[in-house]
């Protein structure tokens, strides 16, 4: 393998989260680190509601401890939008939401996945002639 990285741009993940205990909604895949370049929450209930954010590099643990956002209030009918962020996540790390009761709460998170270890590809041309002429 090279030392080659693959970095792909994309919605990580997109997530109407409605239960009220946080969840896992994107591990950073196997071989990859990402980078959070992006996050929108969308509050489209009729009332001001609550979210949380967590990030835990090793596990599941989600609390004061992993928090990005804690009890983070959105005004009713309205969109946060965080952007030129450069969050980096490591190989296995979890993103995890939560809201504050069950609304529905819709999170996007934009980034690239940076993959490790891709081998070359190189193209081939005519070959070339070695007799110095």
């Amino acid at each position: 393998m090279s030392n080659r990285t693959e970095s792909t741009g994309k919605i990580l993940v997109q997530s109407n989260f409605v239960p009220t205990t946080a969840a896992s909604i994107y591990t950073v895949p196997t071989g990859s680190t990402t980078e959070i370049t992006q996050i929108i929450v969308c509050n489209s209930n009729a009332a001001s509601k609550e979210f949380y954010i967590f990030i835990d590099e090793d596990g599941t643990t989600y609390s004061e401890a992993t928090a990005l956002f804690w009890q983070e209030a959105l005004a009713a009918d309205t969109s946060r939008i965080l952007s030129d962020l450069s969050i980096w996540l490591p190989q296995g790390a979890n993103l995890a939401v939560n809201v504050e009761t069950t609304v529905t709460i819709t999170f996007t998170f934009f980034g690239i996945e940076h993959k490790r270890g891709i081998k070359p590809t190189f193209l081939q041309g005519p070959a070339l002639d070695s007799g110095g002429q």
